[in-house]
This record gives C-alpha cells, sequence and structure tokens, in this order.
C-alpha cells in the first residue's frame, strides 16, 4: 500500500478498517447509487462519485490505481480511477454481483 495513500473501505454502513489511521475512505451508498469519497482526517466527504444501481462490495487493484465496486442491480462492475475519482470502465458480470478479491 506504499503505492497510495492508506484506505478505509466503509461497506453499506459498516466499517472495515484496514490500518487504524486513513487518509481517504470510500464508502458504498446502495440508496443513492453513488460512491462517497471521504477525508479519513477530516472526516468530512471530498467528492461523490455516481456509479450504477445498489453498489456493495468495493475492491482496489494492487497498486491502489483503480477501485472495483459491484453494481448488483446493472449486473456489472464499475471501475473508478483513484486519481481522478472517475467512473473509467463499466464490466459485465454475473447476475447481481457484490463482493469479490481480485487475485
Amino acid at each position: 500500500m506504499a503505492m497510495m495513500k492508506r484506505a478505509v473501505l466503509a461497506l453499506l454502513g459498516a466499517t472495515l478498517a484496514l490500518p487504524a489511521a486513513a487518509d481517504t475512505i470510500f464508502v458504498s451508498n446502495e440508496k443513492s447509487n453513488t460512491i462517497s469519497v471521504v477525508d479519513g482526517d477530516k472526516l468530512q466527504v471530498i467528492s461523490t462519485i455516481k456509479v450504477g444501481r445498489r453498489p456493495r462490495g468495493i475492491t482496489f487493484n494492487s497498486d491502489m490505481t483503480r477501485i472495483y465496486v459491484c453494481s448488483g442491480d446493472d449486473n456489472r462492475i464499475d471501475v473508478l480511477d483513484t486519481a481522478t475519482l472517475k467512473v473509467v470502465d463499466r464490466l459485465p458480470s454475473g447476475k447481481d454481483p457484490e463482493l469479490f478479491v481480485l487475485e
């Protein structure tokens, strides 16, 4: 994780802490179909990213440059660029993706 600021994932309102002190927090908002990006020091929302319907699981790639978001009601994975905080791709998935792990 030395390549990017430490991160904490908050999924569906339940916080899942990776390192104890985080610089950036990503929260999936199932009802509003968005990802909130939160400054971990100030605990303030710094960006809101529109994604597919019913976002759930969030997974980072190995170099922390991409975030993969399961959009369950759209049967796809939205790919976000961590530098621009924009959706850069949409990948088809099986029915109703919720969580996954990249290896």
